[in-house]
């Protein structure tokens, strides 16, 4: 009898080898030259244990207590708001990749006092709030949803990674399953990820995910260039980078 984990395997092969009737070539025709909007999904506030998954309807986002899918990319993020990180705030400062900030204050992001621990509020933590995107990939989709892990999230991520490497495995080599779970510190709630192999990906499809990947980061890159060249472009005299409202749920 086939498992659930085994058949969500097959499904996702199937999806690396026939991309629902499109390739990536014809993707790309269709997008043309514009970076997808991929759906994101965040990690809920205040202890919620469900996420909310963007659907047709965006007043009503379906609500699910795992996620299941292969990571085919994930990288490091910044992002630096001086007055508000509400959702609907750009923040003043952010990083594509966790090394070069764009905007006020910009710059190096190891060098930077704002990402040194102790520079949050109440000297606590980090004023930049540090994160790792997923690019997850499910079956019945073609293109990722992309989950933001907040720093709260970042240990067990770790952890994940590390159990992976240990057994020879690149995240995008398994099936992985995402669950929350509720944690609380100084009185206050908090969610947080927790990560765990699904399935394990055939070696055909493995190579399927690492094309699949590669044009992932090719994307991320020219929204990267992009974003820089408007950063050098503004005016010297600016002390704020206006950000696209699609990069505002950064976070």
């Amino acid at each position: 009898m086939t498992t659930k984990n085994e058949l969500m395997t097959m499904e996702i092969a199937a999806l690396g080898e026939t991309g629902l009737g499109l390739t990536q070539e014809e993707i790309a025709e269709e997008l043309g030259g514009d970076i997808p909007q991929y759906p994101r999904i965040k990690i809920p506030a205040g202890g919620g244990i469900a996420f909310e998954i963007p659907g047709e309807d965006p007043e009503n986002p379906e609500i699910e207590k795992e996620i299941i899918g292969v990571v085919v990319w994930h990288h490091k993020s910044n992002a630096y708001w001086a007055v508000s990180s509400d959702d609907n705030t750009p923040p003043d400062c952010l990083s594509h990749d966790g090394v070069q900030g764009i905007g006020s204050p910009g710059g190096s992001c190891k060098e930077c006092q704002l990402n040194a621990f102790g520079s949050g509020e109440g000297g606590k933590g980090k004023a930049c709030k540090n994160m790792e995107q997923l690019y997850i990939l499910q079956p019945e989709n073609l293109l990722p949803v992309v989950v933001s892990l907040p720093p709260t999230s970042l240990n067990n991520w770790r952890t994940y990674k590390t159990l992976l490497i240990s057994r020879g495995k690149k995240v995008n080599a398994v099936v992985t399953k995402i669950t929350l779970s509720k944690k609380n510190t100084g009185g206050n709630d908090y969610s947080v990820a927790n990560f765990k192999i699904a399935g394990n990906l055939n070696p055909e499809t493995v190579g399927a995910a690492t094309i699949y990947r590669q044009s992932i980061k090719d994307m991320l890159a020219q929204q990267a260039a992009e974003a820089m060249v408007q950063a050098e472009s503004a005016p010297i005299d600016a002390d704020f980078t206006e950000i696209p409202d699609d990069e505002v749920p950064f976070k």
